[in-house]
């Protein structure tokens, strides 16, 4: 059974359940320097969840610079 979450989260899980997830982010970001520990927690668990893929990062930059290579060979022709 999972915790209920802190009732101070709720506007930032609202606006992430409706798709607003800038507003979720900076109400978490707001929240996550509560002295609350529980609310604290739960604000951080959200900033995680809405952080970006480690490996979408990585496949991104990897495509950049093969972009760039293929780019650099082509005009260097």
């Amino acid at each position: 059974m999972t915790d209920a979450p802190p009732p101070e989260l709720a506007d930032a899980l609202a606006r992430f359940e409706r798709g607003d997830f800038a507003g979720a982010r900076a109400e978490a970001q707001r929240r996550a320097g509560e002295s609350d520990a529980g609310v604290a927690a739960a604000a951080r668990a959200l900033l995680l969840r809405l952080a970006p893929d480690p490996w979408a990062v990585r496949f991104g930059l990897l495509v950049l610079a093969a972009l760039a290579l293929v780019s650099g060979l082509y005009v260097g022709r």
